[in-house]
Formats: structure tokens, sequence, C-alpha cells
């Protein structure tokens, strides 16, 4: 049993050289059957050339939070490839535990919220940006903070 469950099959791809590591699949498309990794860089990357065209307001607000929600997904890869790798049997473990987080914190303030920051300086005014706080509170709690 896992504390985090970042022994499990879903991070097979992490640490393999194999052609096709993933263990567990849901699709069959021929000759790919395996769950791909997401590429949240290629979803940003269409929203990038959506924002630059767009000459709507409301319009760069929603593209924003896509971008943002995409980058939090960044983060979420990030933080799985750089586990604490701490053992739970070392009677430290809570403290080294608890010094690791501050570390992926800033890691996730400074490389990883920059879509939400242009978002919350530049579009905070619109409607979409207040429609997006009542309903994604980790939005609301990034506005206010």
């Amino acid at each position: 049993m896992d504390v985090d469950n970042s022994n499990g099959g879903k991070y097979d791809f992490w640490t393999t050289d194999r052609k096709n590591p993933y263990q567990y699949y849901y699709k069959n498309f021929l000759d790919t059957t395996y769950i791909e990794p997401d590429n949240f860089d290629l979803s940003i990357n269409y929203y990038q050339k959506t924002l630059n065209t767009s000459n709507n307001k409301e319009e760069k607000a929603r593209i924003l939070f896509q971008m943002a929600s995409a980058e939090q997904g960044k983060y979420y890869q990030y933080e799985a490839k750089n586990p604490a790798n701490i053992d739970y049997s070392d009677p430290k473990w809570s403290e080294k535990n608890a010094a690791h987080d501050p570390q992926m914190t800033t890691t996730k303030h400074e490389k990883y919220k920059t879509y939400f920051a242009i978002l919350k300086n530049q579009y905070s005014d619109t409607e979409t940006a207040k429609g997006l706080m009542g309903s994604c509170i980790y939005f609301e709690y990034f506005m206010k903070k």
C-alpha cells in the first residue's frame, strides 16, 4: 500500500525504456494499445495560437483558464516524476516529508502558475473570470490571495 499510489501501474511509463511501457490500457487503435501520457504542451500551443488571434477579452479569459488548467496538469506530471523518495520506515519520515512539501509548492508557484497569473492580473475584471471564480474553488482561492 502506498501513501500516494505512486507505485501503481498508472506511472509505469516514468521508469522504463520499453517501446510500449504501458501495462494498463483501455483502448485499442490497432497498433496503439496503451494510455498515452498527456501532452499538455500540445494543447497549450494550440491555445496560444488561439489566444494570439482572438480580439475578444472574454474569449481570451476563457482561453487563459484552459491554458492554466493544462499547465496545472504539467505540474502534476512534474510532481509524479519527482517524489520525495523517503523510506516510510525512516523515524524522521514526517519531518523529511514536511521539508519536501514547501519545495514542491515553491516550484509550483514559480513555474506552473503563469497563465493563472496573467488571468488574474489582466482579465480579473471580465465576466468570464467572475463566473469561473463561482465554479472553480481553486481559481477563486488563487484570485483572492
